[in-house]
Order: structure tokens, then sequence, then C-alpha cells
């Protein structure tokens, strides 16, 4: 069996090294696919390349796994599309910064706290052709503190889907779990196009809560 880990920031790096630790496949099958803004140097987040790199981890691009047909693909923060119609193995999952049916799509540190919620979390779920759309592995809800910036969002986000991918990453690779279909009620989708940070604006014609959280959602200085 092949294990390809795609992604970046401390969920690849932590959800590498725990296959690593745990030696849930051998060095040799376990592969690494990194996002292009990857450049192999630590920021306020760890570089995967930069892991995968310093301990003798094979790099491969998407492609190149097509045509595996023992494979287990699982997407952590990776920035790309997969296009899983061009596999001839179907055992291909993400983790998606929200709790689904909700906030499909970008920016899911963001709109959550503009909407005023006070709770949102991080889903497994197998990836199919849709925009995380595919049937729901596990979740973990996070609560959103009333002066949580995005940033402070993002890090809760990060620590509970290490958690959720070590809870469930055997039980991936041996395909021992249930899937359960997202239900359409509460589905909300935001597009990449749904916000323009070279034009955010606050609207001050709201009332002090929704003002106060359009500031904070837009916090994050790295």
């Amino acid at each position: 069996m092949i294990i390809c880990i795609a992604g970046k920031n401390d969920i690849a790096v932590q959800g590498t090294r725990f296959i690593l630790e745990k030696e849930l496949v051998s060095k040799d099958n376990l592969l690494v696919c990194f996002n292009l803004t990857d450049d192999g140097h630590d920021t306020f987040q760890p570089s995967f390349r930069r892991f995968a790199n310093k301990n003798g981890l094979q790099e491969c691009l998407i492609k190149d796994l097509f045509d595996i047909k023992q494979l287990v693909l699982i997407s952590l923060e990776y920035d790309r599309l997969i296009p899983i119609n061009k596999f001839v193995c179907k055992n291909i999952y993400n983790t998606h910064f929200s709790l689904l049916p909700k906030y499909k799509g970008m920016y899911t540190s963001i709109w959550p706290i503009i909407n005023g919620e006070k709770f949102c979390g991080v889903t497994l779920h197998l990836i199919d052709s849709g925009i995380d759309t595919g049937d729901i592995i596990d979740q973990i809800k996070v609560e959103i503190g009333i002066t949580d910036t995005c940033r402070d969002l993002y890090l809760k986000k990060m620590e509970a889907g290490i958690k959720l991918f070590k809870e469930n990453a055997e039980r991936l690779i041996k395909g021992e779990y249930v899937a359960i279909a997202q239900s359409h009620e509460g589905s909300t989708y935001y597009s990449k196009k749904s916000i323009d940070f070279n034009n955010i604006s606050i609207d001050l014609n709201k009332t002090s809560f929704e003002i106060h959280n359009q500031l904070r959602a837009y916090i994050f200085p790295e």
C-alpha cells in the first residue's frame, strides 16, 4: 500500500510524523505532495517541504498517483482540487476546516466570525467530484470565542484537525470507517471571489456586534 499526504502547515507535518512514529506504513511507501506556496522555509507555521526533506521522504505530484491501485491519499490543507475521476483508487480523503455541510469552499475562518457563529469545526470526509461535498467520516466541534480573530480561529482549527486526523488515521488506511452522506439542509458555500482582499471595507451601517465581527474576521497579520 502507498500512502500520500498532500498539504501544508502543522497539520501536514504532524499527520506525517504520526504515520512515521506509529509505523502505519513503511517509509518507502510514504509519499508527500506540497502546496505551490511552500518554499521550504518555516513561517508562523512549519514548512511541510522542509520537514519532508529533513526526514528523507519522497516527493511526488498528484498526477504521479493516478495509476496506483493500492493508494490512500489524504489531503491536509492541500490547496488544489484533486481530480478524483483520474484515479484508479478511490481512497481519497480531505480534512476541511468547517463543520460540513456548512461553510464549504473558502475562508472558513472568516465567514463564521462575520456571520456571528458561536461554533464551527473540522470535518474529515471523502473527496468526490464536488467541492467539500463528500460523505462525512468524522468531525470535531470548535468554539468561537467572542474575541477570537481569524488567526485565533484558524489555529484552533489546526489543533482540532491534527487531533481528528490522529484519531482516524489507522481506520482510513485500513478502510474501517463509516461515512455518512451530507445533508442538503444548512449547507453553505463561499467561493474564492466571496472576499476581495484588495478592497476590504467595514460596513459601519451595522450593529456594534456586527462591526466587531467584521473587524476580528480580518485580523490575520501573516
